[in-house]
């Protein structure tokens, strides 16, 4: 695209940097080609029950990103992790955002090439970028990293089904307004051409939320008590309780990184167990110390139907510091962790199998651990190196 104008994108996204999450190093990337990339956003604010430091209702409301535009919108922030406080905190950014957009897609009309939606929790900010492409005259996708009403089941147990219907519809509509879906795994891109043959699905993987650790492989020994580590939220759908309570009383390290809603439910109920640790929130140094003498990375989801096609971000960073899996969980993502060599892996339907995985971990070795670091590296690289997402998202999307 040399001596071409440059196009003009507009990603619309809940949460972004100094958030943690895997759309700003794909913005980071994106913006090294010949866009124009501006991000429409709002204040950080993620796990830290208020905006964070430097942030307020009185600004900045324009930054930059590398060379992106940031324009953030004023919202409420997540004071707790309530299902009030999230609510009040999508509806605000939802209600400013749809306000912002109307102004603002008619002043640029036919100016915008392409809007994108990052299409995380909550799921209806589809409709955002719906809404720019109609008014600004633009090409629109939404890459897709959540499926309510199956994610509302399994996080917040909602069984009014009037109102998970309406949610689906709701949904489905979002979807069909696009001109372009993006899968975010290839389970979700099969399910998409399947069952909507009038929709433009493509897939794209989520890149790491990390840079690319040069992770050397190592000939140490493995230590009689191994390290099982676990980084992220901590909440209902995490599934974390079931590996404390298949581990705890065996010869082994358990380290629990990350915040969540039930956090102090789990702390309270594990307090006499010493090979149970509570980390809390850590920076990307402590979690790499951590990764450093872990053994093993513990990945489980309690998800329902088709939330199972979403792969989780931690999925891609335990990849990246290449270190076997052990995965506890639906069948399918089962079959993915074995075939291609990832770790040890337990159909969530067959638990009383349980004692088979304990018996693999306490005997993995030397060899196995060379093996799995690189057929984890490998897979890392095959499927979620930075730049092949983004010119994947290039050709695919933006057809450049």
């Amino acid at each position: 695209m040399s001596g071409k104008s440059k196009k003009k994108i507009l990603i619309i996204t809940p949460y972004f940097y100094p958030e943690d999450f895997p759309i700003n190093n794909f913005v980071k990337e994106l913006s090294t080609r010949n866009y124009d990339i501006t991000v429409l956003t709002g204040f950080p604010n993620y796990r830290k029950f208020g905006f964070y430091k430097n942030y307020s209702l009185f600004g900045p409301y324009n930054e930059k990103f590398n060379s992106s535009k940031i324009i953030r919108m004023p919202i409420i922030p997540r004071f707790s992790d309530s299902f009030i406080s999230i609510f009040f905190f999508y509806l605000s950014y939802f209600i400013s955002s749809f306000f912002f957009i109307f102004v603002y897609s008619l002043i640029f009309r036919n100016k915008f090439s392409h809007v994108m939606t990052f299409c995380g929790s909550p799921v209806f900010v589809g409709f955002l970028g719906t809404i720019f492409a109609k008014l600004a005259n633009c090409k629109s996708s939404q890459w897709i990293q959540d499926i309510w009403p199956e994610a509302l089941i399994s996080s917040l147990n909602i069984k009014n089904n009037i109102f998970l219907k309406f949610i689906d519809y709701l949904q489905t509509k979002m979807w069909k307004s696009a001109d372009i879906i993006i899968s975010q795994s290839e389970l979700l891109n099969q399910y998409f051409n399947k069952n909507f043959t009038n929709l433009r699905s493509v897939c794209v993987n989520n890149p790491s939320r990390e840079n690319i650790i040069n992770y050397k492989i190592t000939h140490q020994l493995i230590p009689k008590k191994k390290i099982i580590s676990y980084f992220g939220n901590i909440g209902n759908t995490q599934n974390i309780e079931l590996i404390i309570e298949l581990l705890k009383n065996e010869n082994f390290i358990i380290n629990i990184c990350g915040t969540g809603s039930i956090l102090d439910t789990l702390k309270k109920k594990y307090l006499t167990y010493k090979n149970v640790v509570f980390h809390g929130w850590l920076n990307q140094n402590e979690m790499t110390n951590i990764a450093e003498k872990t053994d093993f990375f513990y990945l489980s989801l309690k998800n329902q139907g088709r939330q199972n096609y979403i792969f989780p971000s931690k999925f891609q960073t335990y990849l990246n510091y290449a270190r076997p899996i052990i995965f506890v969980g639906d069948p399918t993502f089962c079959h993915l962790i074995e075939n291609n060599k990832l770790g040890y892996a337990l159909n969530i339907n067959k638990l009383q199998n349980h004692e088979k995985l304990i018996e693999k971990i306490k005997n993995f070795d030397l060899e196995e651990k060379i093996l799995f670091s690189k057929s984890t590296k490998k897979y890392f690289n095959d499927n979620f190196d930075l730049r092949n997402i983004v010119k994947k998202f290039c050709r695919d999307v933006l057809n450049d």
